[in-house]
């Protein structure tokens, strides 16, 4: 294929996809069929899409090759993604260097979106080095994933096209008989980003390892990440073991009347460890260090004398 633009201005074309120019990929063109691509000092402007690429959509595998220079591709419009440029996927082979031409101030619903391919990969956005994380029974885990492109940009989804993508976590263990309940284990992405704000895991101690599926998107999207681990601790001192469905363990922070001051001044904590009960009125209010009394109302003062 040979295809020369030099000094063109496209300007307020409309198509459902590429508003200025839409290239396809319905013929394999041989290395010995390949032809100059040159698309040199042109302005596309004011392009509109009413879904992908505002001014250039592209599936052509060797728009790379082009030489490309002085290009202007600026203030054109998308429905969905990709306002200047938009290619599905394979964006080394499908579009050209755009470090080499003036794209800027194309957007999506107001929104600045120069260039864009579809969903590419998942990342989870944790300061867990490790990807482990250490829990209780019945503790609640937040966890946030964010939803690239191949451009390695977060898909800043304006027009919510694909908040439907959900993600839905189970939980792996050796023993296939092992009881684990999960609530709030499902979530959708809404501006790129997928967050489990409820997710809260009922198991029994030990190491358990994340299996996440991705639920209503057909293409593929990968995992950008390291196996989670997740540990589920006995319970600390200040809980409470109770058992709840399937003899699984949970656990609870200890709960005292409304007299004990567990914000600041005192700790609440089970009476011994064999309670099965959280009750307020048995479980003891314990003093922090500096204050005293039935319900640590009073400084406590050391005497040096």
């Amino acid at each position: 294929m040979e295809l020369r633009l030099d000094s063109n201005v496209f300007i307020q074309n409309m198509a459902t996809n590429g508003g200025a120019l839409y290239l396809s990929n319905k013929q394999n063109y041989g290395k010995s069929e390949e032809r100059p691509l040159n698309i040199l000092n042109n302005s596309f402007k004011f392009n509109k899409a009413e879904n992908f690429g505002g001014a250039i959509y592209s599936e052509f595998d060797q728009l790379h090759l082009a030489v490309t220079s002085n290009n202007n591709i600026t203030y054109n419009k998308a429905g969905i993604i990709g306002a200047g440029l938009f290619t599905p996927s394979l964006v080394q082979r499908n579009l050209f260097n755009v470090k080499n031409d003036n794209i800027a101030n194309n957007t999506v619903n107001s929104y600045i979106n120069n260039y864009s391919t579809k969903p590419s990969y998942i990342m989870l956005n944790t300061t867990s080095k490790e990807g482990t994380f250490n829990i209780t029974s019945g503790d609640y885990l937040p966890l946030k994933y964010l939803l690239y492109d191949e451009y390695n940009s977060v898909v800043e989804d304006i027009t919510k096209y694909y908040s439907e993508i959900f993600l839905r976590i189970e939980l792996k263990y050796d023993e296939e008989s092992t009881r684990i309940h999960l609530f709030g284990n499902t979530c959708s992405f809404n501006n790129g980003r997928c967050e489990f704000n409820k997710l809260r895991i009922f198991a029994n101690p030990g190491v358990y390892f994340f299996s996440i599926s991705i639920e209503n998107y057909n293409e593929e999207i990968k995992f950008n990440y390291n196996e989670i681990i997740v540990n589920i601790n006995s319970c600390n001192e200040n809980q409470i073991k109770l058992y709840g469905k399937d003899d699984i363990l949970y656990c609870e922070n200890a709960k005292c009347n409304e007299k004990c001051p567990v914000d600041n001044k005192a700790t609440c904590k089970p009476t011994s460890k064999d309670v099965t009960k959280n009750d307020p009125e048995l479980n003891k209010c314990e003093c922090n260090i500096g204050w005293e009394g039935n319900y640590c109302t009073k400084k406590s003062y050391i005497n040096f004398k």
